[in-house]
């Protein structure tokens, strides 16, 4: 207990010194202790205690002396800073009530400082904005001084006939009125724009006045004249002489040459280039220099002949084109042009006061070039369309004939290119015949569309014709396969040819390939050659058209070439396509012959585009490009399409970008495209029959022969259908090829059977007489059907012909659908324990149970005979 409160006064101690020694503190702290004593068991730690706070308290009693002699002490130099500190407040309220003072005076609205300094400012823009006006004035006035010391010095220079001068000051004018300051705010200087203008209008004037007696053509209906005057005399009383230097160096001055040029041009375009451009009997008959002065009658001392140029007509001689003459338009238009350099360029220019003879060169040259730039689009464009087009040959042989004019037309525009009339990137004639491969294709592209158009625009006329292609040829074919050897890239163009054949090839000796002739054979007679059937005239014609065309390129020298055209005979086929029959809302309507015309045409350009040139060497070689240096599908002015480029097919051609000129290639995508339209037409049609079959089917209203009348019903519907499967076969027989008569053929009596067989099995109950009249029916629709396909079995007679027939029914039409309606028939008049036994030897497969059962209990009266046989029959077929 007493150890506890010894703790407790430490603890108060402590605290006491923590907190601050202050009197309340110590009073505090004593009552702490002396109660804390009062507390104690024992007395010696009281009195310990006791003792302990005597002396803190004479402690705290001096430390309280102390601080009551330092307050004493400093409290003069305390009462001293208080009286500063209370006379700086009052300066400083003093001091800022004389500075708002002074701040009212300066803002004083009528007389302060403030607004004396804004007046100031004021007073002082506008003495410079008035100085600046001052200024500007002077400045116009200079202006207007020097502006009108030019127009001075321009009407001196315009009556001494100085153009080239006067051309001079009139730039000089529009330079210095740009120059003065607000121009328009002054009426002087409306005046004096107006006097420029009128300056520059009578320089104009003047200078074409010059012009147009310096630069003449005088056309007539058979002649045609050019003149050139180096000097010509001013009209009235001027005394002075124009040169033709002067005259173009002033309009090349004022930047005129475009449009002051553009007169005489435009005549040199419509009266000399056209006419000579379109009309081989002008030709040049007199291209005259100067003569001297006194041997020419009319001239005066002072003045100068013209250089002419006489152009003459032969009108004898009727109406002939450049391309029905030995000639060319070439040679009369640089004759032309070097006429009218020459007489630019001429020596007289020279002999001139005002001349400077290269710069007379650049000026000719200048203008030179201002008068092709205006006469050369159309005089190009017409050469182009009135003589190179009519000149690119029509066949592929012809083409090397083309080089001559190549030839020509390099120099021609070689010449106007160093001449100064026209740019090296205006050589339009040269473009077009580094082009002439593409020219050629389109020619070759436009007179396949316009024969291919008309032949499928014309009547409506249905007209058919049969095409029976001979057998290929195969020892011509396999000596061509085998012999390209010696030709450039052979073995390649074989490796090609085989693939598109789908033939194996094998080396020989010293890597010969050999191509297997029994392979060949096959290949041949299946993929090659066009089976026998009948198409529209117009495919026929159209056919003719592509193979004429595709011969053509073997006549083509240019690998290039060929490309392009090749390209040009895709569009054929894609024309084909757009322009042939569409196909009818109504397939029904159409007659069923003409809807298979319609498929064999499909199939027939198909073929051609596949496999049809290979029947003789000249489409073999059609079908590979000839010198080929690269794959690259040109650029013709219509797009073949995405997948149209008629160069390369998956299947067929995997080598890589460096495969040489003779890679086979065809139209494997169109032939392709049109398969799958013929086999979509050939759809359409069978699809329409079966819903004619279908119609009288129906008419039947089920094939229950209960009484007399529905056996007669029965029986003329039936009679009905074998009718139109008949008619059927009679129409298409001498239309489709052989395989296709027989597949059209089977899928309808392929739906024939199924049907009559489906409404066999649902029949309910058929008595004894009954069943011997279905299955009367049945077998005659059977030997009806056999029939139809007896047609084609020859070499056969009587009964084996008629087993040969039903059995390439069977495989046509499908085996299981035979059985099943043969099954149907004959269990129609079969007794209960046959029926049985062939079901237990697996015989009835091709039925359900379900089917087995319902026709079971449908023939045969219930009995216990009848339950025993259809719980064997539910259990199922037997494995």
């Amino acid at each position: 207990m007493s150890v506890e409160l010894c703790d407790e006064a430490i603890a108060v101690l402590q605290t006491f010194v923590a907190r601050g020694r202050s009197v309340h503190r110590a009073e505090w702290a004593g009552g702490s202790l002396e109660d804390l004593t009062g507390r104690l068991p024992n007395e010696g730690t009281a009195s310990y205690l006791i003792r302990i706070w005597k002396e803190v308290e004479a402690r705290i009693q001096d430390v309280q002396f102390e601080m009551d002699d330092r307050v004493a002490s400093e409290r003069a130099e305390f009462t001293k800073n208080m009286g500063v500190i209370r006379e700086a407040g009052s300066n400083t309220v003093r001091l800022l009530r004389n500075l708002e003072a002074a701040e009212r005076e300066l803002q004083a609205p009528a007389n302060g400082v403030f607004r004396e300094l804004d007046e100031l400012l004021s007073e002082r823009i506008s003495a410079l904005e008035y100085l600046d006006q001052v200024d500007r004035d002077i400045e116009m006035l200079e202006g207007i001084l020097e502006v009108n010391r030019i127009v001075s010095c321009f009407e001196s220079a315009l009556e001494v006939g100085n153009f080239l001068e006067a051309a001079r000051l009139t730039v000089q004018m529009d330079q210095h009125i740009s120059l003065i300051p607000n121009p328009d705010t002054v009426e002087v200087i409306a005046q004096l724009k107006d006097k420029v203008e009128n300056s520059k209008m009578r320089l104009r004037g003047v200078i074409e006045y010059f012009l147009s007696e310096m630069l003449t053509i005088s056309p007539s209906t058979n002649s045609i004249t050019i003149a050139v005057r180096s000097q010509v005399k001013a009209p009235g009383e001027h005394i002075y002489t124009a040169t033709l230097h002067s005259v173009l160096a002033s309009i090349s001055e004022l930047d005129g040459l475009d449009e002051l040029l553009s007169p005489f041009s435009r005549r040199l375009l419509k009266d000399v280039l056209l006419k000579v451009a379109h009309d081989a009997r002008w030709c040049i008959v007199d291209s005259s220099q100067e003569v001297a002065t006194q041997d020419v009658e009319g001239w005066g001392k002072n003045d100068r002949p013209p250089i002419r140029l006489d152009l003459r007509r032969n009108a004898e001689i009727r109406g002939i084109s450049w391309t029905e003459s030995s000639d060319c338009p070439f040679s009369l238009l640089s004759r032309i042009f070097t006429f009218l350099k020459s007489a630019l360029t001429s020596s007289p220019l020279q002999n001139s006061s005002d001349s400077n003879q290269p710069f007379a060169n650049v000026l000719a040259r200048a203008v030179f070039g201002v008068i092709g730039g205006i006469v050369w689009r159309d005089l190009s464009d017409s050469l182009v369309r009135e003589y190179l087009t009519k000149m690119i040959p029509t066949t592929g042989d012809a083409l090397g004939s083309f080089d001559g004019v190549v030839e020509r037309v390099w120099e021609f525009e070689d010449g106007l290119v160093a001449g100064g009339l026209i740019s090296f990137k205006q050589t339009v004639l040269i473009n077009f015949c580094n082009d002439v491969d593409k020219h050629f294709a389109v020619a070759v592209r436009t007179r396949l569309h316009e024969s291919v158009r008309k032949i499928l625009c014309e009547d409506d006329k249905f007209e058919t014709l049969t095409i029976d292609q001979p057998p290929v040829d195969i020892k011509v074919l396999v000596s061509y396969l085998n012999g390209t050897q010696t030709e450039k890239s052979g073995s390649k163009y074989q490796i090609n040819a085989a693939k598109i054949l789908g033939l194996s090839t094998s080396s020989g000796e010293d890597g010969v390939i050999v191509f297997d002739s029994k392979q060949l054979r096959c290949t041949t007679d299946f993929s090659l050659r066009f089976p026998k059937c009948t198409v529209s005239v117009k495919a026929a014609r159209v056919v003719e058209v592509i193979r004429n065309a595709l011969a053509e390129v073997l006549k083509i020298r240019s690998g290039e070439c060929a490309r392009y055209v090749l390209l040009c005979i895709r569009d054929a086929f894609d024309l084909f396509r757009a322009l042939r029959s569409a196909p009818s809302t109504n397939e029904r309507s159409i007659p069923p012959g003409v809807g298979m015309v319609d498929h064999n045409d499909c199939m027939y350009l198909a073929h051609v585009a596949g496999f049809g040139g290979l029947t003789t060497r000249a489409v073999v070689l059609g079908l590979c490009a000839q010198n080929k240096s690269d794959r690259t599908s040109p650029a013709l002015d219509s797009d073949p399409g995405p997948q149209s480029d008629g160069w390369s097919d998956a299947g067929v051609l995997e080598d890589d970008a460096d495969t040489d000129a003779d890679e086979a290639t065809g139209f494997v995508d169109l032939m392709v495209a049109l398969t799958k339209e013929a086999e979509s037409v050939f759809s359409r049609v069978v699809t329409a029959q079966r819903e004619n079959l279908r119609d009288i089917l129906n008419e039947a209203d089920g094939l229950s022969v209960s009484d007399d009348k529905r056996y007669a019903h029965v029986e003329r519907i039936l009679k009905q259908v074998v009718h139109q499967l008949k008619h059927l076969s009679s129409v298409w027989k001498p239309l489709l090829p052989k395989h296709m008569h027989l597949k059209s053929m089977s899928l309808l009596i392929r739906f024939v059977l199924q049907t009559t067989t489906e409404e066999t099995l649902e029949l309910n109950d058929i008595g004894d007489e009954e069943t011997l009249r279905l299955n009367g029916l049945l077998s005659r629709l059977w030997d009806s059907c056999v029939e139809i396909f007896e047609f084609d079995v020859k070499g056969r007679v009587g009964e084996d012909r008629r087993r040969l027939a039903t059995r390439v029914m069977t495989l046509a039409v499908g085996m299981t659908v035979c059985a099943r309606y043969r099954h149907v028939t004959d269990m129609l008049d079969s007794r209960f324990a046959d029926i049985m036994e062939r079901f237990r030897e697996g015989g009835l497969v091709e039925f359900e149970v379900r089917e087995l059962v319902s026709f079971v209990k449908a023939i045969f009266a219930d009995s216990e005979l009848r339950r025993r046989n259809v719980d064997e029959i539910l259990k199922g077929h037997p494995v």
